[in-house]
């Protein structure tokens, strides 16, 4: 049987989606600055009040997966086993390149959104605010694991700084990322560890 709750949840989130859609579908046929919330919530068929209920504004929409990757990142850091290589930094890495996987699997809308923010000020700093509340999030889950507040915070940066890296060397659109991360990452440790 199927209760209200559950169909109101389902509802929110075919509503979300909607609006999700809409706003790429936009930002893929005009300039990002073009495209107002009238016209995504027009496209996605709901009202602007309704917008907002799901997204303070426009940048929110291309970080809608925050949520997921932040859950990404704490389940990754808490599966890797208890072996000697499972260091606070093997499960910073393990952790980002499970995020490299997911933003690749996003495809065309993973290479829009790469395209817009680094076309786009106010989204690169967006993003970065993003990127440092996911750090604060990797971190709290390393401690879980035992890290020290030291370990997980220096693993966490290191892991985040090679991710960056990664992340902004060649083409922003590109689908190799996790070939950059993996690639990165042994770098560094090659550079540390010779």
């Amino acid at each position: 049987m199927t209760t209200p709750s559950s169909l109101r949840a389902r509802s929110q989130s075919r509503i979300r989606q909607a609006i999700i859609d809409a706003a790429y579908d936009l930002f893929a046929e005009c300039d990002f600055d073009a495209v107002s919330v009238s016209e995504i919530a027009e496209r996605a068929a709901v009202g602007r009040t309704t917008f907002f209920r799901y997204f303070g504004d426009k940048q929110e929409v291309l970080f809608a997966d925050e949520g997921q990757v932040a859950e990404l990142l704490v389940a990754e850091a808490s599966r890797v086993g208890t072996s000697p290589t499972s260091t606070p930094f093997h499960r910073a890495r393990c952790a980002l390149r499970a995020v490299s996987v997911h933003l690749v699997a996003g495809g065309e809308r993973f290479a829009l959104r790469s395209r817009l923010v680094a076309e786009n000020q106010s989204l690169r700093d967006r993003e970065e605010r993003k990127l440092l509340w996911l750090s604060g999030v990797l971190a709290e889950a390393l401690k879980e694991c035992g890290a020290t507040t030291q370990e997980a915070r220096l693993s966490t940066e290191i892991a985040f700084g090679v991710f960056r890296a990664a992340r902004y060397h060649g083409s922003i659109d590109s689908i190799d990322l996790v070939r950059r991360v993996d690639d990165s990452f042994e770098q560094t440790i090659r550079m540390f560890d010779p």
